[in-house]
């Protein structure tokens, strides 16, 4: 006769073994797809001109997968004002880190944190959605 203390521990461990699986599965997917990132720097660059009301040109996209978590790392960014004609604000790098365990809890993509590189800024995000880069008020 099984005990019952051994069936429950028995499917700890068979569960356990699956969840295994399927996150050694879903970063084997993740790993084969982060090159293709790269192909989608127009998109990326068009976000972010959405986003910023500006014009913002990108020289590279990258993407890697650090410390089990996906981050895109943005190369010679540059902000521009208004208008379009001088730069606001260059950036040598830009890394972006995303949050997959929240991602995958809101069915959404989450950052993790946003890293810039090379540059020296000061930006303020306003209540009211606002944002203000070296002292341009952003549209």
């Amino acid at each position: 006769m099984i005990s019952r203390t051994h069936i429950w521990r028995r499917r700890l461990i068979i569960s356990l073994a699956f969840l295994l699986i399927l996150l050694a599965l879903m970063f084997g997917v993740l790993r084969m797809l982060l090159p293709h990132v790269t192909n989608y720097g127009d998109n990326i660059r068009e976000q972010l001109v959405k986003q910023l009301g500006v014009p913002v040109s990108i020289q590279t996209v990258e993407a890697e997968i650090w410390w089990l978590s996906p981050r895109l790392k943005l190369s010679v960014v540059d902000i521009y004002d208004p208008d379009g004609i001088r730069p606001m604000l260059h950036v040598d790098e830009i890394l972006v880190g995303f949050d997959w365990l929240a991602s995958i809890q809101q069915r959404q993509l989450q950052l993790g944190f946003v890293a810039f590189n090379g540059s020296d800024v000061q930006i303020k995000h306003f209540a009211d959605g606002r944002w203000q880069i070296q002292g341009v008020m952003l549209p």
